[in-house]
């Protein structure tokens, strides 16, 4: 019913604008999906093991006396094109009201981000990996890296790394490095096996390897937590700059508030499946190749959608002309929030028994960005597996 009133609403657009539709299904993911949380335990305990290597470090000379104040971190996860950048988001920043529970305050003056009735406070950027974020760790897709440079001064590894709620046991896998100025960087939750050989007592720049994305410790789902610790183990830094956090920004280049884009456009034969704790095996059901008459899926994978964002569809025959095209803005589906970290949505069409076949596109315009995935119609082809996630 609602399909019916949203098409008789857009009855009067000219044939050159694109009808208002309902998604098939679909569903969004607010920052608790991609979250962390560490007992006051194990925050000591890291601490004093932090202290405990740089005190040894200073002893042998391989940490020498503070330098001025570093700027320009760069983003901590490896540029690999479509997939370390692209296919990532950020879920919760930290929370600059110490105080709690539920009492939020983030770098915005927003609430993006959260503290525990245990008395934790979010101390960090949750950088996470949509879509299929358990496949893409199992591929061993995003790795992480150094934000600025400096020398090793923890880590740990050899922990489970399939956490998906908070009553994981509280072993995360980690590196600590500490920066010329006396700040050190935190970066959790890493892919079990994933850690730099590097030692303790290392050096690295800006840039060098760290570990990969993973969800060890106490994690709600595959996603990197990146801390910053004023000296000489210091408070929390928030390295954004924003309404209610003065400090100028720590990055080369800060990201916005709302990073809204879509991360990535897929066709399925079925639609995906993604997992519910304890099971941590996604399925993708992704395909890049049907038949002619086949009935596709058709869905956009967004980060940081917000009601009032329209997104504009098309689909192009090989020839480039268009087969269809059709407008979705989230605020149309009914419950849906205002806001979400991550979110899906997919459209079902039917490909026509006589083709063409060939190379056609699945087109996206979200936010003055073009988005678009090609798919081959191949006569009698049958899907017989997934693709690659990383496709």
């Amino acid at each position: 019913m609602r399909r019916l009133l949203l098409l008789l609403l857009w009855s009067g657009l000219s044939h050159a604008e694109s009808a208002a539709e309902l998604p098939d299904g679909g569903s969004g993911l607010d920052g608790a999906a991609f979250s962390d949380a560490m007992t006051p335990q194990l925050q000591a305990q890291l601490r004093a093991d932090q202290e405990r290597n740089v005190a040894a470090l200073q002893a042998r000379g391989l940490l020498q006396g503070r330098a001025p104040a570093i700027t320009g971190l760069i983003w901590p996860l490896s540029p690999i094109p479509g997939v370390g950048d692209r296919y990532t988001g950020i879920s919760n920043f930290v929370d600059l009201n110490a105080s709690f529970p539920s009492l939020l305050l983030d770098y915005q003056c927003g609430a993006r981000t959260y503290d525990t009735t245990g008395g934790y406070n979010h101390g960090g950027a949750d950088i996470f990996s949509w879509p299929f974020a358990w496949a893409l760790m199992d591929t061993a897709a995003i790795g992480v890296r150094a934000a600025a440079a400096g020398t090793i001064v923890a880590k740990i590894d050899g922990n489970d790394d399939r956490s998906c709620s908070f009553n994981a046991p509280n072993t995360p896998n980690y590196v600590f490095v500490q920066h010329a100025d006396g700040t050190v960087a935190w970066y959790l939750h890493l892919r079990n096996g994933s850690t730099t050989s590097r030692p303790i007592g290392a050096s690295v720049v800006a840039g060098d390897y760290l570990g990969q994305m993973g969800s060890s410790g106490v994690s709600t789902g595959p996603h990197l937590h990146f801390e910053l610790h004023a000296p000489a183990n210091g408070p929390v830094i928030e390295p954004f700059n924003g309404s209610c956090n003065a400090a100028p920004t720590a990055w080369a280049a800060q990201r916005p508030y709302y990073d809204s884009r879509i991360n990535r456009l897929a066709t399925h034969l079925q639609p995906p499946v993604f997992p519910t704790c304890p099971n941590t095996l996604d399925q993708p059901n992704l395909v890049n190749r049907v038949a002619p008459g086949a009935s596709v899926h058709f869905a956009g994978y967004y980060r940081d959608q917000r009601h009032g964002q329209v997104t504009q569809f098309r689909l192009l025959r090989p020839d480039q002309s268009t087969f269809q095209q059709w407008s979705f803005d989230s605020q149309s589906v009914g419950g849906s929030a205002a806001h979400y970290a991550a979110s899906y949505w997919y459209f079902t069409r039917t490909i026509p028994a006589a083709g063409p076949q060939g190379t056609w596109t699945f087109e996206a315009t979200f936010e003055g960005q073009v988005s678009t995935h090609s798919f081959q119609v191949i006569d009698g082809y049958l899907a017989d597996g997934f693709e690659n996630p990383l496709l």
